[in-house]
């Protein structure tokens, strides 16, 4: 069953501009307006479904025309009534929930609330690596600008209807014609691209038992892999992620989805695939695990011969590596 709002002064907050604005993201189209009064929308895909905006907080009925727009709203997005209010409620930012089916409880543990946020930090921090460059473990090696990132992250309201954590991802608004999207978009969207990935890839293995699709898998890194497993842990249910897009920047692009579920058995397999990606390395499928300097003892060194061991030593072959130009080795 569905939580709905009850209280007037819950949706009283509410700024038309916002809601017409969400309103215009989630295809719907303005059919009339009275300026000072009311704005009325109708939904694309059934235009017998309406829903009018109030313009004037003034009004005495404000609250309760908001509320109808919000239950509107719930009804057709099949999203409880606190969730829209929470996507409404933040025009700037992407609204990222993480949760699990009916049968896990809503109360949570302070010991697990400080895991969940630990977690979803480096779920988050994975998915801004790979909006960078995509990399199969990144080994606590972190680019600036994917840290800088999460220092503007917000934790969201908890919410019912089984939501564990909400993560508010703020995103520039969008004014008129853009050249592309921002870097906080951008790792939403790779956050959601790699979800799937990761998804369709434990699916393959399941099939084939190979873990080939995951060397490919978009956005998968061993770091995500460690982080949904970590989240759904001690689930009763599936582990479910999904995403509210920021309504002052619509997202319109259909092939990322908002919405990816995990299942026990799936998150098992993406687990393995998070201790075989960390022996891939940086680059392909092959690991360096450490070097060893070959040095001659009884003349002047002008060229290194560097033995790189892989997972493998009997492959391991010399390479001679001149010094920078003009510059000697001390012995």
């Amino acid at each position: 069953m569905k939580t709905v709002i009850r209280d007037p002064s819950a949706v009283a907050i509410l700024r038309p501009v916002e809601v017409m604005a969400y309103l215009r993201a989630k295809y719907w189209c303005e059919r009339e307006a009275q300026a000072g009064r009311f704005s009325a929308w109708v939904y694309e895909a059934d235009e017998t479904i309406e829903a009018l905006v109030p313009l004037d907080s003034e009004l005495p009925d404000f609250a309760l025309r908001m509320g109808d727009v919000l239950h509107t709203l719930a009804a057709v997005e099949q999203r409880s009534e606190p969730q829209i209010l929470a996507d409404l409620s933040n025009p700037l930012a992407d609204v990222v929930r993480i949760g699990a089916g009916p049968e896990t409880e809503d109360a949570t543990l302070l010991e697990k609330g400080i895991r969940l946020l630990d977690v979803s930090r480096e779920l988050f921090l994975a998915a801004a690596c790979a909006a960078i460059a995509h990399q199969p473990a990144h080994r606590g090696q972190y680019p600036a600008q994917a840290l800088e990132y999460l220092q503007g992250l917000r934790l969201g309201h908890t919410e019912p209807a089984n939501s564990l954590i909400t993560i508010l991802s703020p995103v520039p608004p969008l004014l008129g014609n853009s050249d592309g999207d921002p870097f906080e978009r951008m790792v939403t969207i790779c956050l959601f691209r790699a979800l799937e990935a990761a998804h369709y890839a434990a699916e393959r293995v399941a099939a084939t038992t190979s873990f080939d699709a995951f060397k490919h898998a978009s956005g998968v890194s061993a770091e995500l892999c460690f982080a949904l497993s970590s989240l759904a842990h001690d689930l009763a249910d599936p582990l479910i992620i999904t995403c509210g897009w920021a309504p002052a920047r619509p997202h319109t692009d259909e092939s990322v989805p908002s919405r990816v579920s995990f299942d026990h058995g799936i998150i098992a397999i993406i687990e393995e695939a998070g201790r075989r990606l960390q022996t891939y390395g940086y680059e392909g499928d092959e690991a360096v695990s450490h070097l060893s300097l070959l040095l001659p003892e009884d003349e002047a060194v002008s060229r290194l011969q560097v033995r790189m061991f892989g997972r493998d030593a009997v492959d391991s072959k010399p390479v001679v590596l001149d010094p920078p130009c003009g510059q000697g080795v001390a012995k």
